[in-house]
């Protein structure tokens, strides 16, 4: 996931957009700081 001016991209490992699986979390990321990257693995 990264944030950066406000928008949030949230991919799989093999690059496939997640957020709309998970718009809970995009609305949550969107109150991160720009310039962020966070790297989950489950």
């Amino acid at each position: 996931m990264s944030v950066e001016a406000g928008t949030v991209v949230l991919r799989s490992r093999r690059g496939t957009a997640m957020g709309p699986a998970f718009p809970e979390i995009v609305a949550a990321a969107g109150r991160l700081p720009d310039a962020i990257a966070i790297d989950c693995v489950m």
